[in-house]
């Protein structure tokens, strides 16, 4: 009898301690175009961090210096699309971007998961500087259902 609480209590202790929620730190990773006489390429990283937070890594060709504006949008990249929200500005002399978002709301309401930007018809867009060039875009690339292609005209993004 005594024995076999022994392996009760290993049981109840390898199950209490092992069910715990599982982690599954997703990532996807999309090509970013960037405007030029020879297109280059940049990437966009999606990390699913746990517990709802996800982060957004952009790294792009060297820019120059200062910062460009960058946006998670609605739609495919050969559309206006609206703001779904706002990443962290892409510093210009490290062409580097990261933003963590924690359980955040979209423009249109809903909490951004990694399953709902995984199925999500959107582009990610990085400004031009300099106020006459402001809503032109430097890079840009589809992100979640939405083939990534090479678009052969140019993207925009006004409104914000």
């Amino acid at each position: 009898m005594v024995r076999l609480n022994k392996y009760v209590w290993v049981l109840l202790a390898g199950w209490l301690f092992g069910c715990g929620e599982e982690v599954s730190n997703r990532e996807a990773s999309y090509v970013l175009y960037q405007i030029s006489s020879t297109p280059t390429r940049g990437e966009a990283i999606i990390s699913e961090l746990g517990d709802g937070t996800l982060e957004i890594q952009v790294q792009l060709k060297p820019i120059g210096e200062g910062s460009y504006k960058a946006h998670l949008h609605f739609g495919s990249i050969n559309e206006v699309g609206e703001l779904a929200y706002r990443l962290n500005d892409i510093d210009g002399d490290t062409c580097y971007s990261t933003t963590v978002l924690d359980k955040v709301k979209l423009s249109d309401g809903r909490t951004l998961t990694y399953d709902r930007l995984m199925n999500m018809d959107g582009s990610i867009k990085v400004h031009m500087r300099g106020f006459e060039l402001e809503n032109a875009v430097l890079a840009y690339g589809n992100v979640g259902k939405n083939d990534n292609f090479l678009f052969q005209g140019l993207t925009v993004c006004t409104g914000h």
